[in-house]
């Protein structure tokens, strides 16, 4: 309350609000010291960091490449070392990507963890909060912080908060008897140059850590991406319609084009993709969570690209460098 939010956005520029959201409210009691407001992408439309409004976020490892979005500097203030931990937002990977672009500890919580309440929605089918950190520690300690039920938001669970500081300590730093899966005929099979050795890297290290790494036939995302997209245009749409209509030149060219998508999505194609979440739900843990515990897969199959490479100057561009980076997290 009192603070300008903007949204990233230019029709919120001087938007005010008289109320804060819980997840702030949480983190002022648990003490923690609020250094500002982050840089991300308009309307938390886009998996780049790009913004036309405020300048684009950049990637504090190589300031010409992308750091991921669309909390884009949530990951970026982390990674530069400018502040301990950071909130994001994620719907299909704006947590996951900055975190993974930027090389940083990225947690998007289980829907109905943490509240949502006094956050801008995206799609409210999918919206979760979750912290950036340096450490998974400290991802442990930011979760503590902020999840629980909330009365001003009823999708939170009911269930008392877990100690995940205490989870965490009692493994000891060990993963010995935990068995992650590795997808190796869909996602990683498109794992392109130097990804492959830090995933490699990465598998060895979880195995002398006592893991037992399996290789698991996971079902072809691709459905499951589809129907998210359905879902996520449809309720876009449906939060932007009176601004879209009134205010089409205040969005960017990249917000504009992905939020216009959803106008032409049916009821019956929204409806449908959302009564068969449940039905794949059973049908993706029987294939995929019965021999393994975890899955393992990369946040992105490519090497993080530049700014100039994923710039949306036309509506046309739009699908092709948003599937590109987001084929990885979308599904989740």
């Amino acid at each position: 309350a009192g603070k300008v939010s903007t949204f990233g956005s230019k029709i919120c520029r001087d938007y005010v609000p008289d109320y804060t959201g819980t997840v702030i409210k949480r983190l002022d009691a648990a003490g923690a010291i609020t250094v500002g407001g982050l840089n991300m992408c308009e309307f938390a439309i886009g998996p780049t960091g790009h913004n036309e409004h405020y300048g684009h976020c950049r990637n504090p490892w190589n300031t010409d490449h992308i750091p991921g979005g669309s909390s884009s500097g949530s990951g970026a203030a982390v990674a530069a070392r400018l502040v301990y931990g950071s909130m994001g937002s994620d719907t299909g990977g704006s947590v996951r990507l900055p975190a993974g672009l930027c090389g940083v500890v990225g947690l998007k919580a289980t829907y109905g963890v943490v509240s949502r309440y006094g956050g801008m929605p995206r799609c409210w089918s999918l919206d979760v909060f979750g912290p950036l950190t340096r450490t998974v520690r400290d991802a442990a300690i930011l979760l503590d912080a902020v999840a629980g039920p909330d009365a001003d938001d009823p999708t939170t669970a009911a269930a008392p908060v877990r100690d995940y500081p205490a989870l965490l300590a009692a493994t000891d730093g060990r993963l010995d008897g935990l068995r992650i899966g590795v997808p190796v005929a869909t996602l990683m099979a498109d794992v392109e140059g130097t990804v492959r050795p830090a995933l490699d890297e990465a598998l060895a290290e979880l195995r002398r850590l006592g893991a037992e790494i399996v290789e698991v036939a996971m079902p072809d995302p691709s459905r499951l991406y589809d129907l998210t997209n359905i879902v996520n245009k449809a309720e876009a749409a449906t939060l932007h319609e009176a601004w879209v209509r009134e205010r089409p030149g205040d969005y960017a060219v990249s917000a504009l084009s992905r939020v216009e998508a959803g106008f032409h999505i049916s009821a019956t194609e929204y409806l449908n993709a959302l009564r068969l979440r449940p039905r794949i739900l059973a049908e993706f843990t029987a294939a995929v969570f019965e021999p393994v515990d975890v899955l393992f897969t990369p946040v992105l199959t490519m090497p993080v690209p530049t700014i100039a490479e994923t710039d949306i100057t036309q509506a046309g561009d739009a699908p092709r460098i948003i599937n590109s980076i987001t084929r990885c997290t979308r599904w989740v």
